[in-house]
């Protein structure tokens, strides 16, 4: 399977967790939890970024996070690798804290902000470590209630969605009152299978940048091999032969770069097919990108057909890989929880931050 690339859509929202890695937890004591909100502030100006919500456990760090033009990357480096260093400062020790890569999920701020702050104050609940989020100190919930004050973290959009700012906070009271629908953590964890990384509904994705969608074809490695072979007059078989004779390896180039732009398959997977290393094929694409970078264009493809387009009508119903493949409507999670949203799961209507 495809390795999920990252998704950069500048002041976009994220949802993001990073973990510990098997040896040791994140944190140990409450001075290593005042660290790391002593780090926020300066990682959140570096990166222009402004923290809705957080979760600290002691084998994770969970975040929602708007970015400005910096990608998420700049943010996680600023706060986990200087809270890391200052952690094996203190404790006089080396070696890795933070196992890689962090998880990201690009959401639909006006949709899903409600139960992204609620599942991130409940997931010390969920897993055990306290009956109610009043229960535990080590999340933003304080700070949404108005009792505590941390640098960086904003909690005006959920308020002003929830209408909450009177002093009690009553509606975001009442948002809490209840553990979130169970297939939050899935969603915001990996976003819709039809749209890995990314979760909102048809209207959100649509508004995305081109390079921000995830678009996926429904044309295996045999049908692209066979569209190029043809495009450039020769045997489909002379793609997996040892020449490297130019017009081949133009070829090779062009038909790698299409599979992996639509995330048919990896590039890794695209040598195999071939028989021919993956970097041979990425510097190929590299050379000929320069040379030629009209034949490195979907237009170039225009008569492969069907091209993938983001599924639209699959982004409100998401199905997960293990689960049965006789999925109803009425069983599906996302359908669900906008159910409870009050919301259909083809249309939203939010009030945007």
């Amino acid at each position: 399977m495809p390795r999920r690339q990252r998704i950069h859509v500048p002041e976009a929202t994220y949802y993001i967790v990073r973990r510990t890695n098997s040896q040791r937890p994140i944190f140990t004591q409450p001075h290593d939890y005042a660290l790391i909100a002593s780090l926020l502030p300066s990682a959140l100006k570096r990166a222009d970024a402004r923290l809705l919500g957080y979760c600290w456990m002691p084998d994770a760090i969970h975040l929602a996070l708007q970015i400005g033009e910096a990608p998420v990357g700049d943010f996680m480096r600023q706060l986990t690798s200087r809270y890391a260093l200052q952690l094996h400062r203190r404790a006089g020790e080396c070696g890795q804290l933070f196992r890689r890569p962090y998880q990201s999920t690009l959401v639909d701020l006006d949709t899903y902000l409600p139960r992204m702050i609620q599942y991130l104050h409940y997931i010390p609940v969920l897993a055990g470590l306290a009956s109610h989020p009043d229960g535990y100190p080590y999340t933003s919930h304080q700070i949404y209630l108005g009792k505590e004050h941390v640098g960086g973290v904003y909690c005006g959009a959920l308020l002003r969605i929830l209408d909450s700012f009177d002093e009690e906070r009553v509606a975001y009271r009442r948002l809490m009152a209840d553990p979130p629908p169970a297939p939050i953590a899935k969603l915001l964890e990996r976003g819709s299978p039809s749209t890995p990384g990314i979760l909102g509904d048809a209207s959100f994705i649509s508004r995305l940048p081109r390079r921000g969608r995830v678009i996926r074809s429904r044309m295996s490695l045999d049908e692209i091999a066979a569209h190029v072979a043809l495009s450039h007059d020769m045997p489909r078989s002379q793609l997996m032969s040892r020449s490297r004779r130019r017009d081949l390896v133009l070829a090779r180039a062009q038909f790698a770069w299409y599979a992996t732009e639509r995330r048919i398959a990896s590039l890794h997977e695209v040598a195999r097919y071939l028989g021919h290393s993956a970097s041979c094929l990425t510097r190929a694409i590299s050379r000929y990108q320069r040379q030629q970078p009209e034949m490195f264009t979907f237009s170039a493809f225009s008569n492969l057909v069907p091209i993938g387009r983001p599924r639209q009508h699959e982004i409100g119903t998401p199905r997960w890989e293990d689960e049965d493949s006789e999925h109803r409507e009425d069983d599906d999670p996302a359908a669900g929880l906008m159910q409870t949203l009050g919301m259909d799961s083809r249309s939203s209507t939010g009030v945007s931050s």
